[in-house]
């Protein structure tokens, strides 16, 4: 199981570039989950309110494009940014599970400082919540700048911590650790029309867990 060390990051509205969607889901068999990210889908939203009124929608809104990781990260599971943006992670709804009640969905693994902000769980109805209610299935956080590739801290760890359904009726606690972006950038805060070409080759992007 990833390393669970938590370290929360103040709840802070600030500037960002656009809005960055992943879908987590897992399979399961009697031994092993194995958890899997999409690709991340860009949205050229900066209104986190109004856009998570629309995200809870049906149909959902259309991504202005979507960017693969790295082939040749080494992480299991990564999420690829390279501007400051809003990162919300959407659990499987066909799945029994949810970010775990009372405390924070998205802890990162190291004291970063102001490089990222948040978390915020997400209702039902698209509000964001500043308290850690239990049921709900989109939380997010904000990364808000990372150094050039080569320097420290420029792939960062995060834990996601998820509660699952048991067939006792009790909800069992476990946390899943990608990293944020999965490789070293040119560093940013930069400018949108100096991104890096979206789509691209992907990747497996999952990790197992041995229960």
């Amino acid at each position: 199981m990833p390393n669970d060390i938590s370290y929360y990051m103040n709840q802070k509205d600030v500037p960002i570039e656009y809005i960055t969607v992943v879908r987590l889901t897992f399979d399961a068999t009697d031994t092993t989950l194995e958890f899997t990210l999409s690709d991340a889908e860009i949205h050229r939203e900066t209104d986190i309110k109004k856009f998570l009124k629309q995200l809870v929608k049906k149909p959902p809104p259309k991504p202005w494009g979507t960017k693969a990781p790295d082939p040749n990260s080494d992480s299991h599971l990564g999420i690829p940014v390279d501007a400051p943006t809003h990162v919300i992670v959407v659990l499987d709804p066909d799945k029994a599970w949810q970010f775990r009640d009372g405390k924070p969905a998205i802890t990162a693994k190291r004291a970063y400082g102001d490089q990222n902000h948040g978390a915020w769980h997400v209702d039902d109805s698209g509000n964001r919540l500043s308290d850690f209610p239990e049921g709900c299935t989109i939380a997010y956080f904000t990364v808000v700048s990372r150094p050039p590739k080569g320097e420290p801290d420029a792939v960062q760890g995060f834990n996601f911590h998820v509660e699952f359904l048991q067939k006792n009726g009790k909800w069992a606690e476990i946390a899943i650790d990608p990293d944020v972006p999965e490789t070293g950038t040119e560093g940013f805060p930069s400018k949108i029309t100096n991104r890096k070409s979206l789509g691209g080759s992907s990747k497996k992007n999952s990790l197992t867990v041995y229960l």
